[in-house]
């Protein structure tokens, strides 16, 4: 059985994945394909289905590392 990712490497590949798509596809079509594979990425995690309606709220690129930085942060204190 595969061990699970710490919430640091859960964190960094969610940002290596949406840098991956910027530098594909740019912001616009980057924040809206991100939206369908967050839930992947925080599945069983606390606060994950608030985390996902903020997350699919998200416009631009700054709103989108702000509010993973700040979930993976809470994360991190609970």
């Amino acid at each position: 059985m595969l061990e699970e990712e710490s919430n640091d490497e859960k964190l960094d590949i969610i940002k290596r994945h949406f840098q991956m798509l910027l530098d594909e596809k740019g912001e616009y079509t980057a924040v809206r394909e991100i939206r369908k594979h967050i839930g992947w990425y925080v599945k069983n995690m606390p606060n994950a289905s608030s985390f996902k309606c903020r997350i699919n709220q998200t416009e631009n690129k700054e709103e989108f590392f702000k509010e993973v930085n700040s979930f993976f942060k809470n994360i991190s204190v609970s």
